[in-house]
């Protein structure tokens, strides 16, 4: 059955308050983030970002995850281009993959947060699989 409007509409402010989170975090920092920064950046009113996201914890799960997959498309591109690459060896490509991920907001908002679980229990819990996931990825790729 097709989406209706609604169920698209709906999506796409969901998909926009997590986009305005990273980038919050990214230009604020996550302990500088607030609520009201992101649902300002996301155009959207208080009770519009509460219908889909009632609680500050459900945001923060909700914009690690959409980030982490952000950040596994991102790695899966590198790697397909990686295997299409034959002007250098694989290390070589794999050292410029890397660089080119460093330099990506979604690098920077990651570690980031990292560094911001060390202090918060409930962040590290959300990090959590999201780093184990990441370290899948990246280890089904070397192998």
């Amino acid at each position: 059955m097709p989406k209706t409007w609604q169920q698209t509409k709906s999506e796409m402010t969901r998909t926009g308050i997590l986009e305005a989170a990273v980038t919050c975090f990214y230009e604020l920092g996550y302990a500088n983030t607030t609520t009201e920064n992101i649902a300002r950046k996301a155009g959207v009113s208080r009770g519009a970002m509460l219908h889909h996201f009632p609680t500050r914890f459900e945001l923060i799960k909700a914009a690690v995850e959409h980030l982490n997959q952000q950040r596994l498309a991102m790695f899966a591109e590198e790697e397909s281009r990686i295997q299409r690459g034959a002007e250098h060896s694989r290390i070589e490509e794999g050292i410029d993959a890397y660089w080119r991920q460093l330099n990506t907001p979604a690098f920077v908002v990651f570690q980031e947060l990292k560094v911001a679980a060390r202090t918060d229990k409930e962040l590290k819990a959300v990090l959590a699989p999201a780093l184990k996931a990441f370290s899948k990825a990246w280890y089904e790729a070397v192998q």
